[in-house]
């Protein structure tokens, strides 16, 4: 997709005032203290916001654009679209869109548009915006991007709980005199969709008593199918994947005449990495691995220990692989 003559004015963000600290939900967890403070260390884990409860996606985002309105940044009448990216809209329907347009007073003359959407939720929120911004008689597009998913989380699931915090963004797009040009492309696969899920809410499976009941998964972790499951193996198999290394070459033949993205910089950088990683990792099943498999792992690995102020030596590799070993099922 290609765009141009628009521009991102501004961005928002909206956290809730409550704050959580992962101690103090450590006694939820049906695992020792010290396995819990040992996975607090190795994901960097220390605190989240989350709502109180009653506090919706629709109220974080309204108390957004209030604030700019009131700060001057932005003018109700200027709105001519609202775009809401949520996987936890406050009700099946109506749509969560009307809901903020009617609570601001914004004018009838507008679009409201819901999208379905999670990991990449700001990317196609971004798209359908510009691609509402082509119309003649749309200016200027609310975009928001916003997410209460802690009620949907089970306290007692080591695995979700600790990531899952609440919060919003407010994007203002707009038409622009500046040339410059907006490329997008995107790629989508459903066959994993189950990997990151609510099971029960829809209408496949409606909430009765049976869907409620906490069930410990072979990890350790109790969750219900009311409750989020997040599949964190599937998730990293997925992102190393041979296919998916492929699509990289594929976004350079699509984009790289037009920009500066190059790929081959990207497989130096991972050849480097795993060059300088490989002579001093010395867990057995890695060679396993395929190359393309092995640099994801190593560039993941430096990236870890570089985001916690740690050398990249053997014993800091040795223990952060084994360590990954208790977080996930992939086969090292």
């Amino acid at each position: 997709l290609f765009f141009k003559n628009k521009k991102i004015s501004c961005v928002l963000s909206v956290l809730p005032e409550n704050e959580i600290s992962f101690e103090e939900e450590i006694g939820n967890y049906n695992f020792s203290v010290k396995q819990s403070l040992k996975l607090k260390s190795i994901m960097g884990f220390d605190k989240k916001r989350v709502v109180l409860e009653g506090i919706t996606s629709s109220d974080l985002c309204v108390s957004g654009v209030e604030y700019l309105i009131k700060e001057g940044v932005l003018k109700k009448e200027d709105i001519d679209a609202i775009i809401f990216v949520s996987q936890s809209p406050d009700y099946i329907m109506p749509p969560t869109s009307n809901i903020i347009q009617g609570r601001l007073g914004l004018k009838e003359d507008m679009i409201c548009l819901d999208i379905n959407q999670g990991c990449a939720g700001y990317i196609i929120g971004l798209i359908e915006s510009f691609m509402l911004l082509e119309q003649t008689t749309i200016n200027k597009v609310v975009l928001l991007n916003a997410d209460v998913l802690s009620p949907k989380v089970s306290k007692k699931d080591r695995n979700s709980n600790p990531l899952i915090g609440d919060g919003a963004a407010v994007t203002i797009l707009e038409k622009s005199l500046d040339d410059s040009n907006i490329y997008c492309s995107l790629k989508m696969n459903g066959a994993g969709a189950f990997a990151l899920h609510i099971p029960a809410g829809g209408a496949k499976m409606p909430i009765n008593e049976q869907t409620g009941i906490l069930v410990e998964d072979s990890h350790g972790n109790l969750r219900s199918k009311n409750h989020l499951v997040m599949k964190g193996d599937e998730v990293f198999n997925f992102v190393q994947s041979e296919n998916n290394i492929l699509k990289i070459q594929e976004l350079k033949d699509q984009m790289q005449p037009d920009t500066s993205f190059n790929v081959e910089d990207f497989e130096k950088e991972a050849v480097n990495v795993a060059s300088d990683l490989g002579a001093t990792l010395t867990v057995e099943p890695i060679k396993s691995f395929n190359k393309d498999e092995y640099m994801f792992v190593m560039a993941m690995t430096k990236s870890a220990l570089e985001s916690k102020g740690l050398e990249c030596n053997k014993e800091s590799i040795d223990s952060f692989i084994k360590d990954m070993k208790l977080l996930y099922s992939h086969n090292f």
